[in-house]
């Protein structure tokens, strides 16, 4: 009899170990996530967006999920050209590292197909460990292409509490994020602050992108989550 509940005993502290290291990232195949955008003062829908996780393939002692990206305007055009595939790297301990330049890249050519785009910098890291009080390592890229360049700088990257949330997808306990972005090009700039709520296995099911004031703005909730 010990040495069942012995048995019982490691498999419970296995299953646990198992889920502290789930990534805050999706990585079942044929997942699919609707979100949309509102703005908070009123409500109104401003743009969807369509997450597709095509696969997850074990590479390099962690895996490489593979996922296709749709936006849309509120009224339906197509944002970027489309249905863009991105992917972002987990490693065996369930930290994932999103490469926003690469999926900048990628957003552009899928626009431009023949475009030359050199991307240099590093990942923006979401540790399957991170906890409250954490600050994550800052994230910066260039593209450039000919004459043309494009830098992104995401600081401020700071871990604020645990909390569950309820969206039309469902109840997520989340931990909560808050970063600054800043993008620079010709003719471009834009600077925003950010929180966002991210579930283990899931990823992000809700974003805001905060005013001048630090409040919400635009906010962005996972509206539906299945499987096909």
């Amino acid at each position: 009899m010990k040495r069942i509940f012995t048995t019982i005993a490691i498999l419970l502290m296995t299953a646990v170990v198992t889920m502290a290291k789930e990534p805050f990232f999706c990585v079942t195949p044929g997942c699919v996530h609707y979100y949309e955008r509102t703005k908070v003062k009123n409500g109104k829908l401003t743009q969807t967006t369509l997450f597709e996780i095509e696969s997850a393939k074990a590479e390099a002692g962690g895996k490489v999920v593979s996922y296709y990206v749709t936006m849309k305007k509120a009224g339906g055009a197509q944002i970027f050209g489309g249905r863009t595939l991105l992917s972002v790297t987990i490693d065996a301990d369930g930290t994932t590292h999103m490469d926003f330049g690469a999926s900048v890249r990628n957003f552009i050519k899928n626009l431009f197909k023949d475009a030359e785009i050199n991307c240099e910098g590093n990942a923006a890291i979401l540790p399957a460990d991170m906890k409250p009080g954490d600050t994550l390592p800052e994230a910066h890229c260039v593209l450039t292409s000919g004459i043309l360049k494009l830098t992104i700088d995401v600081t401020g990257r700071q871990v604020l509490r645990y909390e569950t949330i309820t969206t039309p997808a469902g109840t997520f306990d989340c931990i909560v994020v808050r970063e600054h972005k800043v993008e620079n090009a010709p003719m471009h700039h834009y600077d925003s602050w950010s929180q966002t709520w991210y579930a283990r296995g899931v990823g992000y099911v809700r974003h805001d992108v905060l005013g001048k004031n630090m409040e919400p703005e635009y906010s962005e909730v996972l509206i539906s989550r299945e499987i096909k």
